[in-house]
């Protein structure tokens, strides 16, 4: 490992332990960095568990979506009924059911064009603990693509297909597939249970609502397959920026 990759693992450091301690803190910081780490920090030095607390935090802020409304909408079930950590036998194993209760969520805000919205995942595998999430907007519902391993197969899918549920570019002739709305570097540890799903398909809706779309998705791609884990998880602009003093990358 070179020098530079080294000095940026060790300051993702704090960040790591924060996501040690609890995935809640990190994954609520998608949506509000600055109010993320504190309540992180908070959420450490008191002990208290329980994604009711993040809800409340949320309705305090006045989000346009909270974690009531996610499950209400994604799950149809009250989270005061929810155990503390949120888990109601609805976690999504894959991106097809994700995707299915985050265009619940939108339909219930009201966005008309809720069937537009992928959420996706790039890769099937993570990468050094983090798996790379996007929430894209795609007019097609069928498309054809270039095999990444092969570019001279063209592959033509549906929403049927488990790899409808990647992000793309550009479709086999070269147009532009997907507008990338949100994406963050998420650790696979954080992106299990239905507690931290839910977190981040409330802070995804939020991002969707706020009609802010975040840049630099294709770059951090390039740097994703050339090994430059680091690089991705440092520029994004939630828990690792606020830990470390950095601005966006």
């Amino acid at each position: 490992m070179n020098t530079p990759n080294r000095l940026k693992i060790m300051a993702l450091i704090p960040v790591l332990m924060l996501v040690t301690v609890s995935c809640a803190p990190y994954l609520y910081s998608l949506h509000v960095p600055a109010a993320g780490y504190t309540v992180a920090k908070s959420f450490i030095e008191d002990d208290q568990t329980g994604i009711e607390r993040f809800n409340m935090d949320m309705a305090e802020r006045g989000d346009a979506v909270t974690l009531a409304d996610t499950y209400q909408a994604a799950y149809g079930k009250a989270l005061k009924d929810a155990p503390a950590d949120g888990d109601t036998g609805q976690a999504f194993a894959d991106m097809r059911t994700a995707t299915r209760y985050f265009r619940n969520i939108l339909i219930a805000q009201g966005v008309a064009d809720a069937d537009n919205y992928v959420l996706t995942r790039y890769a099937d595998k993570d990468r050094e603990g983090f798996q790379l999430i996007a929430v894209v907007y795609r007019e097609n519902r069928l498309i054809t693509v270039r095999d990444p391993m092969n570019p001279e197969i063209r592959k033509r899918m549906d929403a049927n297909a488990p790899a409808y549920y990647r992000p793309y570019r550009a479709d086999a002739n070269g147009r532009a597939i997907d507008r990338v709305v949100e994406w963050a570097a998420v650790p696979a540890n954080c992106f299990e249970k239905q507690g931290q799903q839910a977190m981040l398909l409330t802070a995804a809706a939020n991002h969707v609502i706020s009609g802010e779309p975040k840049g630099d998705f294709w770059q951090a791609i390039q740097k994703w397959e050339n090994g430059n884990v680091a690089d991705v998880v440092v520029a994004q602009d939630y828990l690792a920026c606020q830990t470390l003093g950095t601005s966006a990358g």
